[in-house]
């Protein structure tokens, strides 16, 4: 849907091509003018030869061969122009994009329907290319060749010119408008029912397992045919807005050249002046019917561009200052303090309120209670996703919004519940953690998450390819990579959120056996639902009704 702003700014993105814009435009006014002057200049000599005159045939033939050689040489380079125009545009767009959801930061994503992310990313840049080739062109060889066509005309016949100038802004301005005005929801709705099946489809893909355990196959194929005929429904609607436009435009362009026709008639003018003018308004619709074709694709182009636009007009939630060569080079965390820490989510009642905890170097402390409570919400914050509502966390005696990003990274290792695994080796994923790692620190890593047997029986070891799609992998074998990761990049400060919630009783105590052996060199802050993953904790603590109390 249309935004304020949203066509400048698509504008300001298309700036640095504006040299190869300016070619398109000629050469797609060329173009128009050329097709124009093929009949204007046939039916020119035949109404010649029909009065008797002499023709220079061969100058004619040779004039209109030319002119057919240099309107398809002209459209030819328009449209590449423009094409090469929209895909420079669209890789920058997505570059940009990329650049701006890293400075919103982790946080912005938190809670987004991967459905609607991937739509985002993928048909809303897409849908953009209808813009930057096929509208910011048109646009101007439309306004162009009408200037151009009227004033020639108008050399002839004034009333002529008045009668073109209206059809052609009629079909060119008013009709396109109209309908985009009338049918603007259409396109909203249609990128619901999109995001929809989008996501229906990867939770599909991500839990066929389930789907086959409990016999969920007809319920959910029922559930795609219900998105799809949502999606196929406002498709229709969109064929039939088409339909509708190119009618109405052909229309007008017939009752044109039918006014055309009674007013020669009825004031006397010459054959060859109704021919003639007849011929040039039947020649001169090009432009204008492509932009009243574009009505329909722009209701998606400016309802996905306004998505992402306002995508870019949010600010970060939160600025980090700039790089600390000292903090970038601190080796511990000696320790960790909240004081009265408050934190809520945006319009939104308090996760927790008030809590005060001390963490000193060499503590494990242990976090739990109920699902909800704001045990991965706390872990977030001491990785500055946000800042509190209200209080102060310090790292160091040094509060988190003095640290930089890198300061604060490096003092910091992260484990989640969910592993994503990369299209690469084994060890490369690993090594995600520490890019400089050596294999005997990688093997090593992998020892610490009980990983390194199973990895052993791989038909390459280390260095077999793997990824969700490529091999089947366990959330346990998931989980534990994710924390040779850990392992690997050696921080001082662990945060820990469910570290073994996908493993068996074995593989759970062999790594709290290695994060206990952690204990006297690191600061480990662990949240969990199992009690046995919490009976490492030197401190425990339970997050419930909004407090932190001690166990």
């Amino acid at each position: 849907m249309y935004k304020k702003g949203l066509i400048p700014w698509l504008l300001k993105m298309a700036e640095p091509l504006r040299g190869t814009m300016a070619l398109a435009v000629l050469l797609g006014t060329i173009s128009n003018l050329a097709i124009v002057a093929i009949p204007v200049v046939g039916i020119d000599a035949a109404l010649a030869l029909f009065a008797g005159r002499e023709v220079p045939t061969t100058k004619i033939l040779l004039l209109l061969l030319g002119l057919g050689i240099l309107r398809s040489v002209a459209r030819y380079a328009e449209q590449y122009c423009n094409h090469d125009i929209a895909f420079r545009l669209l890789a920058l767009i997505r570059q940009k994009m990329f650049e701006q959801l890293r400075k919103l930061g982790p946080a912005r994503l938190t809670g987004v329907k991967s459905g609607e992310f991937i739509t985002g990313i993928t048909t809303d840049v897409e849908a953009l290319e209808v813009f930057f080739a096929h509208t910011i062109s048109p646009v101007l060889i439309y306004s162009l060749t009408t200037v151009i066509f009227t004033i020639f005309l108008g050399i002839h016949s004034w009333l002529y010119a008045v009668i073109l100038l209206a059809a052609l802004l009629l079909v060119g301005v008013w009709i396109p408008l109209s309908s985009y005005r009338r049918y603007e929801t259409v396109a909203a709705s249609q990128h619901q029912a999109v995001v929809g099946l989008s996501q229906s489809v990867m939770e599909d893909i991500q839990s066929l397992t389930t789907i086959r355990q409990f016999g969920m196959e007809k319920e959910r194929i029922q559930q795609l045919r219900k998105e799809g005929e949502a999606n196929n429904h406002y498709m229709r609607e969109k064929l039939h807005q088409e339909t509708q436009l190119r009618n109405l435009g052909e229309a007008v362009m017939l009752l044109a050249v039918l006014l055309m026709t009674a007013c020669g008639i009825l004031f006397h003018f010459t054959g060859t002046l109704i021919a003639f003018g007849v011929i040039l308004t039947l020649s001169a619709f090009g432009p204008a019917f492509a932009l009243a074709n574009l009505a329909n694709a722009l209701l998606t182009t400016f309802s996905s561009g306004g998505r992402l636009y306002q995508i870019f007009q949010e600010a970060p939630p939160l600025t980090f200052p700039p790089a600390d060569a000292d903090q970038e080079t601190a080796a511990t965390v000696e320790d960790v303090t909240l004081q009265h820490a408050a934190f809520s989510y945006p319009q939104q009642p308090l996760v927790f309120a008030n809590i005060d905890l001390e963490i000193k170097q060499g503590e494990t402390v242990g976090i739990g209670g109920p699902s909800g409570s704001g045990k991965s919400t706390l872990i977030k914050l001491l990785m500055r996703y946000w800042d509190p509502t209200s209080g102060v966390i310090k790292l160091n005696g040094t509060p988190l919004d003095e640290f930089s990003k890198h300061g604060l990274r490096h003092l910091e290792g992260f484990f989640q519940q969910r592993t994503f695994l990369f299209d690469d080796t084994i060890e490369n994923n690993i090594k995600i953690g520490k890019r400089t790692a050596t294999h005997e620190e990688v093997e090593a890593a992998a020892k610490k998450a009980a990983l390194h047997e199973w990895i052993m029986t791989l038909p390459a070891g280390y260095q077999t390819k793997m990824s969700p799609i490529t091999r089947q992998v366990s959330d346990g074998q998931k989980q534990r990579i994710g924390l040779a990761r850990l392992f690997l990049k050696d921080a001082s400060l662990l945060l820990l959120d469910e570290p073994t919630s996908s493993l068996d009783y074995l593989n759970e105590m062999a790594i709290l056996k290695n994060i206990q052996e952690l204990q006297k060199e690191k600061t480990v802050v662990i949240v969990s639902h199992r009690p046995t993953t919490l009976s490492i904790a030197k401190r425990r603590y339970v997050l419930k009704d909004q407090r932190l109390l001690k166990e």
